[in-house]
């Protein structure tokens, strides 16, 4: 593994200790316990194992905080150390397109171990209503970390809700069962000849997009080498391209792409659609915000010009009109 993922797969991992850490421990002092009283004779038994264990180990290295951070941190050995948690590859094989059922994998997991090292640390006296709420919010928290689909999903764009179309790509081909088109809708599969492979794919692409709202462009292809007006066009769509091929592509222009070796077929997959993933949910967050701070701020100014509208002329306070927004839709 690379020096570089490794750094990311730390830095992953340390936010996700800290942040976990952080909210397992306030989510205890303030919901799961009665009051301080109780939370001392948790760490009065935490001191009688110790005593019985690792006697060598002096009191003031034992703390009840101390030890749920120790808890989380185990925890997240344990599902970095398998595949079982891993960061969402596109790129990989999935024929799960239900969201839920990984939420609920690592909510078992969770779950029995939570429960498990209460029950064998003492942790006495906790609030159980409250217990079952706090095993379905480190689940979600992990969901959110793991895959950007979920956020994006509770802030209304869900990847189930998106199209693709095909070229060359057969039905029967394990393609078809990678993550990025298991989870998206197939609205079209297309063969173009090898002579007129560009100007085909080019013309089809504008013609279904016309139609119906494409995300995302799958092209399996025996050709290494594109014109120049060919990857500019397919970079300025503004939507997720992926390129599947025996050999390797020799590309004219510099632009960022993503490459993996699959059963000794090359994957180049990038993407441009400026309204996915992080830069989708940072665009959300961001018209969210500003759009709640500007209606607190100018609904004095709203009130008044809306009674003026009214007095002066009338219904319609509101007029609704048709906009034209990004790949040509209406709203």
């Amino acid at each position: 593994m690379k020096i570089k993922n490794l750094l990311k797969y730390f830095s992953r991992f340390l936010l996700l200790q800290i942040s976990l850490t952080l909210i397992t421990i306030f989510y205890f002092d303030n919901f799961l316990i009665w009051s301080p009283e109780f939370k001392y004779e948790i760490y009065l038994n935490l001191i009688e194992d110790k005593n019985r264990f690792l006697p060598f180990v002096s009191d003031s290295l034992i703390t009840v905080d101390g030890v749920l951070a120790g808890l989380i941190f185990l925890f997240l050995i344990i599902i970095y150390s398998t595949t079982f948690y891993t960061y969402v590859n596109e790129l990989s094989f999935s024929m799960n397109r239900n969201l839920l059922g990984e939420y609920f994998q690592i909510y078992l997991l969770w779950t029995s171990y939570l429960l498990v090292s209460f029950f064998i640390l003492r942790f006495n006296n906790l609030f159980r209503g409250n217990l079952l709420i706090f095993s379905f919010l480190i689940p979600l928290v992990l969901l959110i970390f793991r895959n950007t689909e979920f956020i994006s999903s509770l802030l209304g764009r869900s990847v189930t809700n998106e199209t693709f179309i095909t070229f060359n790509l057969d039905d029967s081909s394990r393609f078809r069962n990678l993550r990025i088109m298991t989870f998206r809708k197939n609205i079209g599969s297309f063969f173009v000849s090898e002579e007129k492979f560009e100007n085909d794919i080019m013309n089809i692409v504008d013609s279904e997009n016309k139609k119906k709202k494409i995300n995302l462009i799958v092209i399996e292809t025996s050709i290494s080498n594109f014109s120049e007006e060919f990857e500019k066009y397919l970079i300025n769509l503004n939507k997720k391209v992926l390129i599947i091929s025996g050999k390797k592509i020799q590309f004219n222009n510099n632009f960022l792409y993503r490459e993996e070796l699959i059963d000794k077929f090359r994957l180049v997959y990038f993407n441009n659609d400026i309204q996915y993933g992080s830069k989708f949910i940072l665009k959300r967050v961001m018209d969210i915000v500003f759009s709640f701070m500007l209606i607190i701020l100018f609904s004095p100014f709203i009130l008044i010009i809306s009674i003026l509208i009214f007095a002066k002329d009338g219904n319609p306070i509101v007029i609704k009109q048709n906009r034209v927004g990004l790949h040509g839709a209406q709203f």
